[in-house]
């Protein structure tokens, strides 16, 4: 007698080998929950991610500027407490200066990091030192094309200077 032939072994297992063709009911499922949240999930850090690297240009580049202000006033507050004298800042066109940081009286001119970067008051000026405490002395920034874009630089006198945010 010949081998018997069993029907439930005959039947074929799917797979996804070229020229297959998926039956009616695989096909139907479409994505599970796990690959759609897994998608979602991507979009969502990969939307951030391009929200965080765009952010805003203007307020941004603000400050950075007050950064470098507020930590090139700290330096030359320190400066002028080193060297007994008294250290002048002030707005220039395009920059600003500063008076009394070397000993031969130079002038240190530096131009804004942002052509658009200016002051509130366009002759302001600060002294620094060269007492440890000085009067509170503030200057703010302005974005000249973003007028509403500001940030105040200030120091009470005893601390050191500082950015503050200002409210449009």
């Amino acid at each position: 007698m010949g081998p018997t032939v069993n029907p439930a072994g005959k039947a074929k297992m799917p797979t996804l080998a070229a020229g297959n063709k998926p039956s009616a009911r695989s096909s139907a499922l479409g994505f599970t929950l796990i690959e759609l949240m897994v998608i979602l999930v991507i979009m969502a850090m990969a939307t951030a991610g391009v929200l965080f690297y765009i952010g805003d240009g203007q307020q941004a580049q603000l400050e950075r500027e007050g950064q470098r202000l507020a930590a090139l006033l700290e330096s030359a507050r320190h400066t002028s407490q080193t060297q007994g004298a008294a250290v002048t800042w002030q707005v220039r066109p395009g920059g600003f200066e500063f008076r009394g940081l070397n000993a031969n009286g130079q002038v240190s001119i530096q131009p804004w990091l942002h052509p658009n970067t200016s002051t509130t008051d366009p002759q302001a000026q600060l002294i620094l030192g060269p007492e440890p405490v000085m009067a509170p002395q503030q200057i703010t920034l302005i974005d000249l094309s973003q007028p509403q874009h500001r940030l105040r630089i200030s120091s009470d006198g005893l601390h050191p200077f500082a950015m503050r945010s200002e409210a449009p």
